[in-house]
C-alpha cells in the first residue's frame, strides 16, 4: 500500500491516509477474521494499471486524487444533436460551427449594432433528450472585428423560452479556448451561446470557426483486470468499495451497483451492497457478498457501475473469495 505524500502538516493528506488505512484494516479483517477468505485482490487506484480499459465504459482516471469518475461527452453535429442559431449569413451556416473543419465557419446573420442579445449558436439534442452541459470550447474568427468577448450560456426545453446559466468572458484571440461551467446540475434539451457584446465596428458580425459542447455522462462502468483463482469454484465472494460521494445521496442497486464474475467476465452476478459507514474523510464504505454460480472458468473479475448522472468517484475496491 502506498500512502499519499505532501508538505508537512497537510491535514487533507493525513486524513486521506487514515481513510485508506481504515479501508486496509477491513481488508485484513476479511482475510484473517471470522470470515477467513482465502484469496483476494485489492486496488486503491494509485495508477490505472489494474483496470481493463477495453471493458470499462466512459471511465476517467484522476491521477491527482487517485480515483475514477465519469468522462465528459462531446456534442457533435453528426452524432449528438442538431445545430441551432439565431440566423446564418449566406452559405456560412450553423452546421459549420460543429463540423471539425477549420476551413469553414459559421457567421451570424446580424450585424453590429444588432448582434448582442440576438446572435447565438448552439445545439438541439432532440425530443426526449436532456443534457447537463459542463464546459464548452470555442474558436473564433481570425479577424478581431468579427469576435464577441462575452456570451451567455443558456438552456431551454422548448427552444423558445431561454434561461441564462452563466455569463462567460471570451478571450480575444483566434485560438481555441475551453471554458468550464460552475453549475452542472441543469439538464435540458437545448443549449446555446448567446452573444452578450457587439463585435468590432458597425457592420461587423460574429464569426465562429468551431464550437464543442461537453456534457456530463449518465455514468460509467469500471472493470478490473482478471485474476486467476484456484482450480475449484469460489464458493463465496465478498466485494468492498470505497466511494467518494461528492456530497450526493445515492440509491444502492440503481445509482451504484457492484458485480462479480468468476469466469473472466463472461457472466457477472450482482452483489447486494450495504452501507458500512464513512472512513473519516467523508468517503463511504460499501460491502456485499454472494455465492456465485459454478462456472467452467475460474477467473475472477469485478465490475462497478455508476448510473443516473451521479457524479461520484470510486476510490478503491477489494474482492475476496474462498473455496
Amino acid at each position: 500500500m502506498t500512502f499519499r505524500t505532501g508538505a508537512p502538516f497537510d491535514d487533507s493528506i493525513i486524513q486521506d491516509n487514515l481513510g485508506l488505512l481504515a479501508f486496509q484494516i477491513m481488508e485484513a479483517a476479511s482475510v484473517a477474521g471470522i470470515e477467513k477468505y482465502i484469496d483476494f485482490f485489492a486496488d486503491q487506484f494509485e495508477d490505472a494499471s489494474g483496470i481493463d480499459a477495453t471493458e470499462s465504459v466512459d471511465e476517467l482516471y484522476d491521477a491527482v486524487n487517485d480515483r475514477y469518475g465519469a468522462t465528459s461527452g462531446i456534442a457533435d453535429e453528426t452524432t449528438s444533436g442538431q445545430a441551432i442559431s439565431g440566423g446564418d449569413s449566406g452559405a456560412d451556416v450553423k452546421g459549420r460551427a460543429f463540423d471539425d473543419n477549420l476551413g469553414l465557419a459559421w457567421i451570424c446573420s446580424q450585424r453590429n449594432p444588432g448582434v448582442s442579445a440576438a446572435a447565438y449558436i448552439g445545439q438541439d439534442f432532440g425530443a426526449g433528450a436532456s443534457k447537463k452541459l459542463t464546459k464548452f470550447n470555442v474558436l473564433q474568427s481570425t479577424n478581431s472585428y468579427w469576435r464577441v468577448l462575452s456570451v451567455k450560456v443558456e438552456f431551454s426545453d422548448n427552444g423558445a423560452s431561454w434561461t441564462t446559466l452563466e455569463t462567460v468572458s471570451l478571450i480575444n484571440d483566434s485560438s481555441a479556448h475551453e471554458y468550464a461551467l460552475s453549475d452542472h446540475a441543469q439538464s435540458h434539451r437545448y443549449w446555446r451561446l448567446l452573444a452578450n457584446a457587439e463585435p468590432g465596428p458597425a457592420g461587423s458580425g460574429w464569426e465562429v470557426m468551431e464550437v464543442q459542447m461537453y456534457f456530463a455522462r449518465a455514468g460509467f462502468s469500471l472493470v478490473s483486470n482478471s485474476v486467476e483463482a484456484e482450480s475449484n469454484d469460489p464458493s463465496s465472494v465478498k466485494l468492498l468499495l470505497l466511494v467518494d460521494l461528492n456530497g450526493l445521496t445515492i440509491t444502492l442497486g440503481s445509482d451504484l451497483v457492484g458485480y462479480v464474475s468468476i469466469d473472466d467476465g463472461a457472466n457477472y452476478e450482482p452483489v447486494i451492497l450495504k452501507y458500512l459507514g464513512l472512513d473519516g474523510t467523508g468517503r463511504a464504505i460499501y460491502s456485499g457478498s454472494l455465492s456465485p454460480i459454478a462456472r467452467a472458468d475460474k477467473t475472477v473479475r469485478i465490475k462497478s457501475v455508476v448510473a443516473n448522472s451521479k457524479n461520484i468517484f470510486l476510490k478503491a475496491w477489494v474482492a475476496f473469495w474462498k473455496y
